[in-house]
């Protein structure tokens, strides 16, 4: 249950943080690192770092902007230390847009966020500025940590040697599917508050997640991002979900529902709100005497 409501959180803040601002803290900061030396041709990885500086975050939004002379092969979350994802990494023009977030805090110098891969065209020296972000602290009331604005430098070099598809490399390797996970019913989404969900999530370190099918019963399957709306609100029909990573390995979870599920995860709410009632409470007849 505190995995669903953690994920509620980071799907509730996706959809509504961005639109107010509160007391802001002192910055993170994002940053680059390669794989090896980048060259004329090659199909590069370019990791995204996030240093917190102490701070335990559990989301974060941002927007880079990428210079020079390239082109874009794709955009991976392989690797990652975010799990969630209400928006996946997404190119527009030259900017890259994502929001991620993780079920539990996650704090340190080297957090991998994801992945560009792109291919250099020629010798000019490419610049990913951070123009926009902001990540939020795991403390229970979402404050707003600002990204810091910053400009990383990577110079590109000639090769006279046949150029170097990184990715490919990484797809052709990856035979393992991704990690085992399980699948959260919950209820309350915002704007679907009266309709039963499912929320699942997990990890590819070598390639990346590339997407979730869901299927319910012998419906026909759908493509999932994390979170699927239940077609058969009585909970009455068995789920599948398959995780899918960019070398095209797949791993599978099911969810059993019956109407006794609903009945369980009603009760479960009326409990926690019924403990935390009493706690309240409690703390305020202390605080009489």
């Amino acid at each position: 249950m505190n995995k669903t409501k953690n994920i509620l959180i980071i799907f509730t803040l996706a959809l509504t943080v961005f639109f107010f601002e509160s007391s802001q803290v002192s910055a993170l900061t994002l940053y680059t690192e390669t794989l090896s030396p980048i060259h004329v041709g090659d199909n590069a990885i370019i990791k995204i770092f996030a240093d917190t500086e102490g701070k335990e975050i559990n989301a974060i939004e941002g927007e880079l902007e990428i210079s020079g002379d390239f082109e874009i092969a794709g955009l991976s979350t392989a690797g990652s230390i975010f799990e969630l994802w209400p928006n996946l990494p997404k190119l527009n023009g030259n900017k890259i847009y994502f929001v991620g977030g993780t079920a539990s805090g996650v704090y340190g110098k080297e957090l991998r966020v994801f992945n560009i891969i792109l291919k250099p065209k020629s010798t000019e020296s490419l610049s990913i500025k951070t123009i926009n972000g902001k990540a939020f602290l795991n403390d229970g009331q979402a404050t707003i940590v600002s990204v810091t604005p910053n400009t990383n430098k990577i110079s590109v070099s000639q090769n006279n040697k046949a150029p170097i598809d990184f990715m490919a490399d990484s797809i052709n390797n990856d035979k393992t599917p991704p990690s085992q996970f399980s699948i959260e019913l919950g209820n309350g989404l915002p704007g679907q508050e009266d309709k039963y969900f499912l929320s699942f999530s997990t990890v590819d370190a070598d390639t990346g997640i590339e997407r979730y099918e869901v299927q319910e019963g012998n419906k026909e399957t759908v493509v999932a991002n994390g979170t699927y709306i239940l077609q058969d609100q009585s909970l009455k029909s068995p789920v599948t979900v398959t995780a899918y990573d960019k070398a095209g390995n797949k791993r599978s979870e099911k969810i059993p529902l019956d109407s006794n599920s609903s009945k369980k995860a009603l009760w479960t709410i009326i409990a926690i709100l019924a403990i935390t009632k009493s706690i309240l409470l409690y703390k305020k007849l202390k605080k009489t005497k």
